[in-house]
């Protein structure tokens, strides 16, 4: 995974003759989709605003098609609520804020049909930090006990995400550009008990928007 970040981060670096380097930021709304195989539990979670900063370059295959490889830094931002009715003496429910900080690399096969073009192709996103904040409530046989949590987990989730990536935009003048785009995981950012008690799978869901500057050609 990091010789494939170091290699294709070289590659925006130096570039190519018929390159054109470019840096896009934006927002993004980020949630995560939840499924567990546990009918005692249940997981829903509602999107929150992050944003996205990242460099890439454009490279042209023929004259509709080009190769776009990025680099990006995307904040991720998300809430969940978590309930577990199977508990013997009680229940346990969570409310919390995840936040999640990953160096993604999308590379994407971009077709341009004039000013406007449609992308898609893989993602691989190298987490970098995690944080939850929010609350739990448990059940026990001498009543319920409510605990405040404020902490980094970046433990309790999987260093490497992937999944696919698809987007339109529209080149403006003077090498301004906007996009919109959207990614979905294809495998769970965490298979494992959190520190939230949840057994099931959390996959990655963000959409972004993007304003972006190209540079000339090199």
């Amino acid at each position: 995974m990091k010789r494939i970040i170091i290699t294709l981060t070289g590659l925006l670096l130096t570039g190519a003759a018929q390159a054109q380097m470019g840096i896009r930021v934006g927002a993004n709304a980020a949630t995560v989709s939840a499924k567990t195989d546990d009918e005692f539990q249940h997981a829903e979670a509602d999107s929150r605003l992050g944003y996205q900063v990242g460099v890439f370059y454009q490279q042209k295959l023929t004259k509709r098609i080009s190769l776009v490889p990025e680099v990006q830094f995307s904040r991720q931002r998300t809430r969940l609520r978590i309930e577990e009715s199977g508990i013997a003496d009680g229940g346990y429910e969570a409310n919390y804020r995840l936040r999640l900080s990953y160096l993604n690399v999308p590379v994407l096969a971009r077709a341009s049909f004039g000013r406007f073009y449609v992308e898609a192709g893989p993602q691989v996103g190298l987490l970098l930090a995690a944080h939850e904040k929010g609350n739990a409530t448990y059940g026990t046989i001498a009543g319920t006990h409510e605990a405040y949590f404020n902490r980094p987990a970046t433990d309790g989730y999987h260093k490497l995400d992937v999944g696919l990536c698809s987007g339109a935009g529209v080149q403006l003048p003077a090498g301004f550009g906007l996009s919109v785009r959207s990614y979905t995981g294809l495998r769970s950012i965490t298979d494992k008990p959190q520190n939230v008690n949840y057994y099931g799978k959390l996959r990655n869901q963000v959409v972004q928007a993007s304003l972006s500057y190209q540079f000339s050609s090199l």
